[in-house]
């Protein structure tokens, strides 16, 4: 028989909490959103960057 918890499942406490920090899990695990993060903000950047640029060229030839 299982308890059950009057607790939405997003309660206040981050999914983590209940772990213990063996190991400096926490800041292991903050390393790596961090991380993934900066490679999804990088990758979204050089996209838009590389957008611009080839608009900038196009309208260069084209007004040339």
């Amino acid at each position: 028989m299982s308890i059950q918890s009057n607790r939405p499942p997003h309660h206040d406490l981050h999914a983590i909490d209940h772990l213990p920090d063996f190991d400096r899990y926490r800041e292991r695990a903050h390393q790596e959103r961090t991380r993934a993060i900066n490679h999804a903000m990088s990758l979204i950047w050089s996209r838009m960057t590389g957008r611009r640029t080839r608009r900038q060229k196009d309208a260069a030839f084209w007004v040339a």
